[in-house]
């Protein structure tokens, strides 16, 4: 996920992808989210560059590739951490205590929401669900479900990571 964005508008093989993905579709403005879920898993963001580049490739507005990179929470505009970590903040996660567990997430990294830690290893944000309403708190580090986690159990589990 640390690939620079102009080393990989560069490579031909990135360029072979996206022409199979343009391909797939009847028509190659469909292949955006397909072509946005590329970029984010090769450099981890869709940042300005490559959504100039995404927008002239399928032939659709820049401002439509943007609106749509800024309405999924899946994707981001700037770098993220090695480790993404997601916060449910819907009412019932909230009742169960994701608001203690999100201040002390924040002050164990010493990050905001939306933030990274300055050692790129963490980046917080917050979610609308996790679809875990029946077992809140919960939280998602990558692709990792956590419920029903303590700021303890939040201590542990960051500890275990690399």
């Amino acid at each position: 996920m640390s690939r620079d964005i102009r080393e990989l508008l560069a490579d031909k093989e990135f360029q072979r992808k996206m022409e199979k993905l343009a391909g797939l579709y009847p028509e190659e403005r469909s292949a955006l989210l397909a072509a946005l879920h590329l970029c984010e898993s090769e450099t981890g963001c869709c940042g300005e560059e490559f959504q100039e580049y995404i927008a002239g490739k399928l032939g659709i507005p820049r401002a439509s590739v943007k609106g749509v990179v800024t309405f999924y929470e899946m994707f981001h505009e700037k770098p993220r951490g090695k480790y993404l970590v997601q916060v449910c903040r819907t009412l019932p996660c909230m009742l169960a205590g994701a608001e203690i567990l999100l201040d002390h997430i924040c002050g164990k990294l010493g990050i905001r929401p939306g933030g990274t830690t300055k050692d790129g290893k963490f980046t917080l944000v917050t979610v609308e669900c996790l679809a875990c309403c029946d077992r809140g708190p919960s939280l998602m580090i990558n692709d990792t479900l956590y419920t029903g986690i303590t700021p303890e159990g939040f201590d542990k589990v960051i500890k275990e990571l690399d």
